[in-house]
């Protein structure tokens, strides 16, 4: 129906905010169109519908929601509702939004130490930020990939491609060239992109200082280099 798709999209640049297209043979199409939250038809949007931001502070409650269900399962590690909310503060968390509502998320945490002695630490500077200059050549800053979640009803569409490569694209910028995470049941998905299995990751000499596995959960390493 281009007829019908050009109108919409004439309507939009015109200063309508949405436009609709529902199909009438469709019985209460209309209503489901305009009282469930996905919809029936297709719809033309001037203004962003869907896509990926940093989290804000006030997401973190969304962000549990999506976790929390993982962590009873044991796909994800259990945090308070501080340490949640201390991460998301510190920039560290990116969510996938569609129209207002948080249906994926993921950490990515940045890590600093020094080559020659060993000496590393969690940094406080947001993934964002450049390194400062006060380090020494050989200091080495790597990323982890964690809580890497996507709401259920939203999974298997691509999402979690689009919201991996955000993270890299955040990773690149703030001059991290290396990312790894610590998984137990999704290496498979990781591995066709790009990540390569590293070994176990309890006492792994490859962690970062200041990273340590889980014990008990047998957790697999799981390292990417970027490459532009």
């Amino acid at each position: 129906c281009p007829q019908e798709v050009c109108a919409a999209v004439f309507s939009c640049k015109a200063g309508v905010r949405r436009a609709h297209l529902v199909d009438y043979t469709v019985p209460g199409a209309l209503l489901l169109e305009l009282y469930t939250y996905d919809g029936v038809g297709a719809m033309v949007s001037r203004d962003r519908y869907e896509g990926t931001r940093p989290a804000k502070p006030g997401d973190w409650i969304h962000i549990k929601s999506i976790l929390e269900p993982l962590a009873r399962e044991g796909t994800t590690v259990q945090m308070t509702d501080e340490a949640l909310i201390a991460e998301v503060s510190k920039g560290n968390f990116s969510v996938m939004e569609r129209d207002g509502k948080v249906i994926a998320c993921a950490a990515l945490r940045r890590y600093e130490w020094n080559e020659s002695n060993g000496v590393g630490q969690t940094s406080d500077k947001g993934v964002d930020e450049t390194p400062g200059k006060t380090h020494s050549e050989e200091t080495w800053t790597v990323a982890e990939v964690a809580a890497f979640a996507v709401r259920p009803g939203y999974r298997n569409e691509g999402r979690g491609d689009q919201l991996l490569q955000y993270l890299e694209s955040r990773a690149r910028g703030a001059g991290i060239e290396k990312l790894f995470l610590l998984t137990t049941r999704t290496a498979d998905w990781f591995v066709e992109r790009g990540f390569i299995h590293a070994g176990a990751a309890i006492d792994s000499p490859l962690l970062p200082p200041g990273k340590q596995a889980q014990e008990g959960r047998n957790s697999q390493l799981y390292i990417r280099t970027l490459k532009d």
